[in-house]
């Protein structure tokens, strides 16, 4: 191939084609104005000229012929040439570095420079670029190159490339590394001049980033000083002032503070743009639409996801990271409506994906929730299990202690809900979670604790179990007083849920009564269904007889009739619905199919019977028994026939 390249084309070339072709060959791709910084104008013009008449193995990577790639095996040989004619191939790349860099084409500038093995060069044009600032460019930033450049920068250099290092502290953290993150981090902050008050704000602002990934809290003087900074960066590029504002969004929505939390979102998307920083502005929409979900605005969050995902999708390809994370969302949304199905669907890909990528508390906390709840409402109790087991090995190997004690708090609810009370409290006494606990204020501070159980709903749930019902009543009225401020609105919508059972436990049922009718008239309970599907079988049976006594026209009786209505599939964020119910059956939780397969359960008749009557195979007949099992809130046939005659669903 070499002998047919140099006879057969190179030979025939004029010399100062020859000479232009040799030094381009050093670069991955070129175009003329690339080409007249490498070798010379006259060169570069005859060069890019031939290639637009043909007959050269090089290709054009647009329409406009404006970019060049050479065919591997002439750049092969053409590299070959270049070395036997004794040139310096790595002085051109750091030529076609400096040239990008003059257009702050960083990405290119920075890819040229380690192409050349001039690392300390690479390590300036980082700096230049702004180090860390670059992670958040978008998707053809420079996310890729940290990684490369943590490879080739030695560490003594942290003081001399501090921004860049705490890119590679950056990139660590989003790559899942944390020990790594840390290190470089850490790094960074021994060995800068603390002289330097704008490099001083930069380590504060990505410690806050890190404690973040950590999962450490950050402390009300540390957040005042994020604040204080955002004073003192009027005349900084926007990339920074958009990381503060992301970082207090995120900071105020662990706080609760979620009004204060999506204008701050707001803003930190605004000037992530400004900057032409997409990627950093697009994962704005997971924080914003957290702080829509917990103030109970369903259909905002779910709008916020969706914008993520496609914006994620069309920038970077489907199945990336910020993809991930909306979906994960995305799932939480479908689990509080009941679509659990659906919701599954989702985390089989995206769950996995987060579990070993880019993520934070949080998404994994909604994550292994949504799951637990699909199974609990399935009266699954195997499967909360082995979701717990999934968690807690991700929260050891990811060292996210919160996800530890989050999952050591679902085990002791699951234990509960299955009946199992002693088994509940030798669990407590194990893993630190003895009634003592539900006095502890800190560890039962609702505004920091947003997803899961706290001690104090735990040990309610045993009171109401074992008729201290009077206790269960004080615990949740002293847990509410103790908060600092409001909290969310599924966490409100599940703990006046537990004054209902405790009320009906206590045989207080006009007391039970009135709290459920405040809940139904004052909370979305539609949109945050599942907390009632998840109390079980008493709670849906005083719905069902709340709706009675209020009479069908009445406002109550219309808000359970939306508990137990199929979720709108047209909402935001529902897709495709699970049931695709006929209008017929809107005011019944079952569709045409499913009232059939109930009938002929009535009838006695097995799967295999059901299938042939109604010409379909025994696996659809199976998952129209489960829906019906799971709509009705039931575990047998038996049970599923005298809940559709409670219901008037059979003739």
């Amino acid at each position: 191939m070499a002998r047919y390249l140099s006879e057969q084309v190179f030979s025939s070339l004029s010399v100062a084609m020859q000479s232009a072709l040799v030094r381009v060959a050093a670069l991955p791709y070129f175009s003329a104005e690339l080409a007249s910084a490498v070798v010379s104008p006259s060169a570069a013009a005859e060069l890019t000229s031939d290639i637009a008449v043909g007959g050269l193995p090089i290709e054009a990577l647009d329409d406009g012929h404006k970019q060049f790639k050479l065919h591997q095996v002439f750049q092969e040989y053409l590299m070959h040439e270049a070395l036997l004619r004794g040139l310096d191939i790595n002085q051109m790349r750091r030529t076609a570095a400096h040239w990008y860099a003059a257009r702050r084409d960083w990405a290119n500038a920075i890819r040229h420079a380690l192409h050349a093995e001039d690392f300390g060069l690479a390590g300036e044009l980082s700096e230049n670029a702004g180090g860390w600032r670059q992670v958040y460019a978008g998707a053809r930033g420079l996310l890729q190159q940290f990684h490369a450049l943590a490879a080739v920068l030695p560490e003594p250099e942290a003081a001399k490339f501090p921004r860049s290092f705490l890119g590679l502290a950056v990139a660590a953290a989003k790559g899942g590394n944390l020990t790594l993150a840390t290190h470089y981090f850490e790094l960074v902050s021994r060995k800068i001049d603390r002289t330097d008050n704008v490099l001083v704000n930069e380590i504060r602002l990505i410690g806050a980033l890190m404690a973040l990934y950590r999962d450490d809290r950050i402390e009300a003087l540390d957040l005042s000083l994020l604040e204080r900074d955002l004073t003192l960066l009027e005349l900084t590029e926007p990339v920074q002032r958009a990381l503060t504002y992301n970082l207090l969004c995120f900071q105020y929505l662990e706080r609760s503070e979620f009004e204060r939390a999506e204008r701050h979102g707001n803003l930190a998307i605004q000037y992530f743009t400004q900057a032409g920083a997409h990627f950093g502005a697009m994962h704005l929409y997971a924080h914003v639409g957290q702080a829509q979900f917990f103030r109970g605005d369903m259909e905002g969050a779910s709008a916020a996801y969706e914008r993520l995902a496609s914006d994620a999708q069309n920038a970077i390809g489907k199945g990336c990271d910020l993809d991930a994370i909306a979906q994960v969302l995305l799932a939480e949304t479908l689990s509080e409506r009941g679509l659990h199905d659906g919701a599954e669907r989702i985390l089989e890909w995206s769950l996995p994906h987060l579990e070993k990528n880019d993520c934070w508390f949080d998404l994994l906390a909604a994550a292994y929730l949504s799951r637990i709840r699909a199974r609990t409402v399935r009266n699954d109790f195997d499967g909360v299990d082995a979701v717990l087991e999934q968690a807690r090995r991700t929260a050891q190997r990811r060292g996210f202690p919160r996800l530890q004690r989050l999952v050591a708090r679902e085990q002791m609810r699951a234990i509960i809900h299955f009946g199992d009370i002693q088994g509940a409290k030798r669990f407590a006494d194990r893993f630190d979670l003895g009634p003592e606990s539900a006095f502890d204020v800190e560890r039962n501070r609702l505004s920091f604790r947003l997803r899961g159980e706290v001690p104090a709903t735990l040990w309610v749930r045993v009171w109401i179990q074992e008729g201290q019902t009077e206790r269960a009543l004080d615990m949740l009225q002293r847990l509410e007083v103790a908060q600092e401020r409001p909290f969310s609105v599924p966490r409100m919508l599940r703990m006046r849920l537990l004054a209902v059972l405790a009320g009906m436990k206590a045989g207080k049922a006009e007391r039970a009564a009135s709290v459920l009718d405040e809940i139904l008239l004052t909370l979305p309970s539609a949109t945050y269904r599942a907390a009632f599907f998840e109390e079980g079988p008493e709670m849906l049976a005083l719905l069902r007889r709340r709706a009675q006594e209020a009479g069908p026209d009445s406002l109550i009786a219309r808000r359970v009739g939306q508990i137990f209505a199929p979720a709108d599939a047209s909402a935001p964020g529902q897709g495709t619905s699970e049931t695709a119910p006929d209008s017929a059956s809107a005011p019944h939780t079952l569709t045409q199919q499913e009232l059939k397969v109930v009938s002929l359960i009535c009838g006695g008749f097995s799967n295999k019977e059901i299938a042939r009557h109604m010409d379909v195979s025994e696996n659809t007949v199976k998952f129209h028994v489960r829906n019906v099992f799971s709509k009705l809130n039931v575990h047998s046939r038996t049970s599923a026939i005298s809940v559709a005659r409670e219901l008037g669903l059979l003739a």
